[in-house]
């Protein structure tokens, strides 16, 4: 499914608390796979760690996966 091209910031990471410009491995391999889904960069986003679970209590849809890494969460 290809992200949405109406809005700036079509994916988003949780910013990591007190280091917010931090990119954390499990963000670089998100962002790579939108990349490579997306034949192009689409930047991934980032937001505060409330604004985020607020965004996402408001989503369509939440995928659950195996992944076990603090600030695994992305929408």
């Amino acid at each position: 499914m290809p992200l949405d091209t109406f809005v700036d910031e079509a994916a988003l990471r949780m910013q990591v608390v007190g280091q917010p410009d931090q990119v954390l491995p499990v963000h670089q391999e998100v962002q790579a796979e939108i990349d490579r889904a997306e034949s192009m960069p689409k930047p991934l986003g980032s937001i505060e760690r409330m604004e985020f679970y607020e965004r996402a209590k408001q989503a369509y849809c939440v995928i659950a996966t195996g992944e076990t890494r603090v600030y695994r969460c992305s929408y």
